[in-house]
């Protein structure tokens, strides 16, 4: 292949003075507090769905499957949601951000040693809405399903088509998961590595966030590490820059970045020259100084 072998240089031009969105993770909650941050998370449990705390720098979602008859717990607002779903008996919990402006969503979830069978974690954006004196919900989340003893990475879907075979995974080994959007392109990742990505149209999702639940009425424990948002931001360093790849065979890319999306120009000799413009970008801070794209 000939990509390997090209050569990096990088320009930065007038970068400070142009204005444009972009996308840039945030570090949101790390747990490192004694209890659960009211200021920052907001939570639903029915069917004996235990409300969210803090342990050992981690959220806890849990159940013990038995106080099926307990009370809800939820904001107002979801009265009727609840109402609607909880007749499925499945002890569950959500916990959701208590944020607005939010086009990402990142965490770290473990599922302990002795997970019951028909537990499932989801990291989602749905769109939860009334119709007809029922509540539909429209979207899609990315986690681990426990089933016949053994444990997947799995997309969960409503109203949404996605190509997606499950991936194993191992009980005790914490998985980054994450799902991004820009306009109506939703992408999943796990681990960093996108697993699947989608279009969703006429699409407003209104209930962003963590949850599990036993479909099977068992106990669940679940812990979550680490959660970051991605929001839309200004001004971006990247704007007015020029990164390019060249090597000694005349093989070239050019990445140009303006108005919040880039260009890619690949140039072969032998195969002519290739376009691809608007494409949008991600930035991830990894310290002061230190971006991903």
């Amino acid at each position: 292949m000939k990509i390997p072998t090209l050569i990096f240089t990088f320009y930065l031009l007038c970068s400070w003075f142009v204005h444009a969105d972009t996308y840039v993770w945030e570090d949101y909650d790390d747990f490192s507090g004694s209890s659960l941050d009211t200021n920052k998370w907001n939570y639903i449990t029915f069917n004996g769905g235990n409300q969210p705390y803090i342990s050992n720098g981690k959220m806890l979602l849990e159940s013990d499957g038995k106080n099926l008859n307990a009370t809800p717990q939820n904001e107002p607002k979801w009265d009727a949601f609840v109402e609607d779903v909880k007749q499925w008996g499945d002890p569950e919990v959500f916990a959701y951000p208590s944020t607005d402006g939010i086009y990402g969503l990142e965490a770290s979830l473990t599922i302990p040693q002795g997970v019951e069978n028909g537990t499932f974690v989801n990291l989602s954006f749905f769109e939860v809405k009334a119709v007809a004196q029922e509540f539909e919900m429209k979207g899609l989340g990315v986690g681990f399903k426990y089933e016949n003893d053994m444990l997947k990475i799995s997309i969960d879907t409503e109203g949404v088509e996605v190509n997606f075979d499950p991936i194993d995974a191992s009980i005790g080994r914490t998985y980054k998961f994450s799902i991004t959007h820009n306009n109506l392109t939703y992408s999943l990742f796990v681990d960093d590595q996108k697993v699947a990505q989608v279009n969703i149209d006429n699409f407003e999702p209104n209930l962003i966030s963590l949850s599990t639940y036993n479909e099977e009425e068992k106990s669940f424990s679940i812990e979550v590490e680490e959660v970051r948002v991605l929001r839309k931001e200004t001004a971006t360093f990247l704007d007015g820059s020029v990164f390019q790849l060249s090597s000694t065979d005349g093989v070239s890319e050019t990445l140009s970045f303006e108005n919040g999306v880039f260009t890619s120009t690949f140039v072969d000799p032998e195969e002519g020259t290739f376009v691809d413009t608007d494409k949008s970008y991600t930035l991830d801070q990894v310290s002061d100084d230190i971006f991903k794209i």
